[in-house]
């Protein structure tokens, strides 16, 4: 019987972090997510990675790393991208039926071979084993520093990249165990959805519309003079100069990236704004001077 593992990955900026490191600590008793059982909450892994960092919150681990490798000469952005949170799902009865210290070592290998192709242990800022929910998974939390130093999520998980990591920790995990099968999650038809089991998926669906929920409310917020002055703005650039674009760096500083483990690529703002700077008499170009701007 076949076994699968999906490979996810989520950017976050500082403002983010806090909460994931709540949800991967298990530091409330509350949870958002039916499918934690509070009662195997004690069976879940943390790393020696909390040791190392002193248990201090993942905000002080980023500004700690960032002060002792970043070689930026401007500061960091306020939303730069400091945080990639990988999610390692396992499926399938061949590694789900292991016991416990079978199945994290199968988890370790793959969490290590993850870790090796982005950057190391020294990226990584946070690694927790979740045993209380549906799957047992990983937890993998890193920044995205280069190997020069540089601060760069866009560089790092290009479509590149992603491709092959996934086909590489695939192959990798065929040759560690070959008695468990590893297989693409779209060859088989055990219950799993791109790699997930549906419980993770829903979960992960939770977690996408929190994200979504809270991008809404944000825009609630902006007061009424803020919204005012980027109308008048639009309208002025538009009367003067309607062939008017905002700048290509500008537009890709504002490109937020999400890459599922399957492939696709999902391009929030080019959905909605294009996909490169527009006319600002275009329909396009209006959304792109409104919200870079």
């Amino acid at each position: 019987m076949a076994s699968t593992i999906s490979w996810h990955f989520e950017k976050h900026p500082k403002s983010a972090v806090n909460g994931l490191q709540i949800h991967n600590e298990r530091k409330s008793d509350k949870h958002k997510n039916a499918r934690i059982d509070p009662e195997k909450t004690h069976l879940n892994v943390s790393s020696v990675i909390d040791h190392e960092f002193n248990h201090i919150p993942y905000t002080q681990r980023i500004d700690q790393l960032i002060q002792e490798r970043y070689t930026g000469k401007r500061k960091p952005r306020k939303d730069a991208i400091v945080d990639v949170q990988h999610t390692l799902q396992f499926g399938g009865e061949e590694i789900l039926n292991l016991p416990p210290e079978e199945k994290q070592a199968v988890m370790t290998t793959a969490t290590n071979f993850l870790v090796d192709k982005i950057g190391g242990y020294q990226n990584v800022i946070g690694l927790n084993i979740h045993r209380d929910e549906s799957n047992d998974h990983v937890h993998l939390d890193s920044i995205p520093l280069t190997n020069d130093g540089r601060l760069s999520a866009k560089d790092m998980y290009n479509r590149t990249f992603m491709k092959e990591t996934q086909t590489q920790l695939l192959e990798h995990l065929q040759e560690e165990y070959p008695e468990l099968d590893f297989v693409r999650a779209s060859e088989t038809k055990r219950g799993f959805k791109n790699g997930r089991s549906q419980a993770d998926f829903e979960r992960l669906k939770d977690e996408q519309d929190k994200l979504k929920r809270l991008e809404i409310e944000y825009e609630q917020q902006l007061s009424d003079v803020e919204r005012e002055t980027k109308q008048k703005l639009v309208e002025t650039l538009t009367e003067i100069d309607p062939e008017y674009t905002v700048s290509k760096e500008l537009y890709s500083e504002k490109v937020p990236t999400i890459f599922g483990h399957d492939g696709t690529e999902i391009w929030h703002f080019e959905m909605e704004y294009g996909d490169e700077p527009k006319p600002i008499k275009t329909t396009f170009g209006k959304r792109q001077v409104t919200d870079c701007f």
